[in-house]
């Protein structure tokens, strides 16, 4: 199984695992800006990590929201494609209504979102929002404060997973 055995996945393609998989401009955690040089191995081992530690379960679906410059949109996408889960792309009109986001996330019925604090922020502001039945929110991109952790932890349901990953970007870029 190549999924296993890491270096020969990169081999068996002809490809060194320490080796650019893609270059993004990002300012990350910092704020700085910066280029992103992430390499095959360590873009490969957050996905195996995300496969490891949150299964995908038969009936899932993603969505891929974030702009393609950014790390959130190689992980929105291929972390569920590579594991042969749907993942459904909400074009940046759409993002930019947070209303009709969260419409098409429950119509698409999306079991995954990767999303910065930021826009969750704003989503529980709104009068009248309803979290849908997310089985796992990765919060990324921004700190969460725990007034936001304690809001998110209320307004979805308990069997939700939460995650904050800040910095990430950071620490797969080796």
């Amino acid at each position: 199984d190549l999924m296993s055995q890491p270096d020969a996945r990169f081999e068996s393609v002809g490809v060194h695992p320490d080796r650019a998989a893609f270059v993004l401009c990002s300012s990350g955690s910092t704020g700085v800006p910066k280029m992103i040089v992430p390499s095959h191995r360590s873009f490969f081992h957050r996905l195996n990590w995300t496969w490891a530690n949150w299964p995908y379960a038969a009936g899932e679906a993603c969505c891929q929201k974030s702009h393609m410059t950014t790390t959130h949109a190689l992980y929105e996408l291929f972390e569920p494609l590579l594991r042969g889960t749907p993942v459904h792309v909400i074009p940046d009109d759409l993002v930019r209504d947070v209303e009709r986001l969260w419409g098409t996330i429950r119509e698409n019925r999306i079991t995954r979102l990767l999303i910065v604090p930021s826009l969750l922020q704003v989503s529980l502001d709104m009068p009248g929002f309803v979290a849908p039945p997310i089985r796992v929110l990765v919060l990324m991109g921004e700190y969460v404060h725990s007034r936001l952790a304690e809001r998110v932890i209320a307004a979805f349901p308990p069997a939700t997973k939460l995650f904050s990953i800040y910095g990430s970007t950071e620490a797969s870029s080796t």
